[in-house]
């Protein structure tokens, strides 16, 4: 599947390519597919904005946001509109919509600050709101051919256009929808078998579905196969095009990357290139509680129920890097020696550090603090004898020697701590929250110094070999 997923995106990079980038804006190429993507500005579906701004097979009709979606209107457009600025795309057109009538169900908090603070984080500048159901609307009906539309968000907005006019149908192409678990279990708290989009405005979801419109739902029965790894943020960290800078800016940022997947990237992607996820055609029902089943009664639509992981994540570093799938160099064997002889000394120290967390007894006094402090340098200095006598490969030892540095450096702090500890009075516990902070430093120190090696490791499929540096 992986080399026909590659086959069909070079095709329609090609296509984009020879599209007139200065048509004017509502129009329909007759080129590229056009697409009005439906969402709310979150660290996932942001990059589903970045890859359809970025895709030369794409022409962007507008992006508009539902109120229902995690984001409110005015930081959400700030964001947007950024994002958009990020892929050389200022023109597109973006819109949102306050909930027509108050809701019951609500993001957690937590998700909503953090999705209006993208707008912060972006330094987006303020711009002026205009109505998404409005703006659906306008864009539909001044299409040439049907509009495929991208829903990774509530199906408010959608909702509510078709209530509206039903003729618009007629408009729509497909709508692509990131939304449900039909197989696999939910991921909302208050209902389990439930997924977080259909869940916070399930009647908008049943009218959608049941629109008579061709749907493709892109699940967690899909979306659970593309998590998103260090690795993949590796990847992007190494692209030097403004989306994929502002693609690895958001993810940088986010430090509960195990919990994260590809949700609405992937359904952006199942849009463009449908390889990407695999497809049956199901009768499906939505209940109260948002949560999709199968069932006799229920709509035939289109469901992913698995994905090309590895086709996915090519996917998206291509679009993002320029239309290019840079080549990702191997480590050599010297290189793979070296990652290994620095693992083990990283996993050394580590062990060295854990057993001083082990034997720490408040109850042994200030002597206790101080063996404590003294070990914790002597594994610092083992470390930095080994880092010394390590045979370290050409194109690594600059990266090795500054790493080498910061090790001495942290190494060089022992007398002026041990002082430190000479000068406090009390309690042992007293003494190590004093200390805490001093130590806190050179743990950063080795971290900071050794992610150049991580990286490098890291972009080339081998391991992490500083790890465990600063374990404990």
């Amino acid at each position: 599947m992986k080399r026909i997923a590659v086959s069909v995106s070079v095709v329609l990079l090609t296509v984009g390519a020879c599209a007139d980038d200065d048509e004017a804006e509502g129009t329909v190429s007759t080129d590229r597919i056009p697409i009005i993507l439906d969402y709310s500005p979150t660290v996932s579906d942001s990059g589903a904005l970045l890859y359809l701004a970025s895709h030369p097979g794409v022409d962007l009709l507008a992006v508009t946001l539902p109120g229902t979606g995690e984001a409110d209107c005015e930081p959400g457009v700030r964001a947007t509109a950024a994002l958009l600025a990020a892929a050389g795309r200022e023109g597109v057109p973006i819109g949102c919509s306050e909930p027509a009538t108050p809701q019951d169900r609500d993001w957690p908090q937590a998700w909503r600050d953090d999705s209006n603070g993208l707008a912060d984080e972006l330094s987006a500048p303020q711009v002026d709101v205009e109505d998404a159901v409005d703006l659906m609307t306008a864009r539909l009906t001044d299409a040439d051919r049907p509009v495929t539309i991208v829903a990774v968000g509530p199906l408010t907005n959608p909702a509510r256009v078709l209530a509206d006019d039903p003729t618009l149908a007629a408009k729509v192409e497909r709508f692509v929808v990131m939304g449900g678990a039909v197989d696999t279990a939910g991921n909302v708290e208050a209902s389990p078998d439930a997924e977080w989009n259909l869940w916070i405005d399930p009647v908008a979801a049943q009218q959608v579905l049941g629109s008579g419109i061709a749907v493709t739902l892109v699940g967690l029965d899909a979306t659970n196969a593309v998590p998103l790894t260090e690795r993949l943020i590796a990847r992007i960290g190494a692209l030097d095009t403004p989306a994929a800078r502002a693609e690895h800016g958001l993810l940088d940022r986010r430090s509960d990357i195990p919990g994260l997947y590809l949700w609405d990237e992937l359904a952006a992607m199942a849009a463009v290139l449908p390889g990407v996820v695999r497809t049956e055609a199901l009768s499906i029902t939505v209940d109260s509680d948002g949560v999709t089943r199968r069932g006799d009664d229920g709509v035939t639509i289109d469901v992913a129920l698995g994905s090309d992981a590895d086709a996915a994540m090519d996917e998206f570093v291509r679009v993002l890097n320029g239309g290019v799938v840079p080549q990702v160099a191997t480590l050599t064997a010297d290189e793979i020696d070296y990652m290994i002889a620095m693992g083990e000394l990283q996993s050394a120290q580590s062990a060295a550090m854990s057993d001083l967390f082990t034997r720490l007894d408040p109850g042994d006094g200030l002597d206790g603090v101080r063996a404590f402090v003294d070990g914790f340098f002597t594994s610092a200095d083992v470390l930095a004898t080994g880092l010394a006598a390590i045979e370290v490969p050409a194109a690594l030892r600059d990266q090795h020697e500054r790493y080498r540095l910061a090790v001495e450096a942290v190494v060089d702090q022992r007398s002026t701590l041990l002082a430190a500890l000479d000068d406090m009075t009390g309690d042992a516990e007293a003494a190590l929250n004093a200390l805490e902070p001093l130590i806190e430093g050179p743990l950063e120190q080795l971290s900071t110094a050794c992610q150049e090696l991580e990286d490098y490791s890291f972009q080339r499929g081998g391991p992490r070999p500083c790890a465990a540096a600063t374990a404990g």
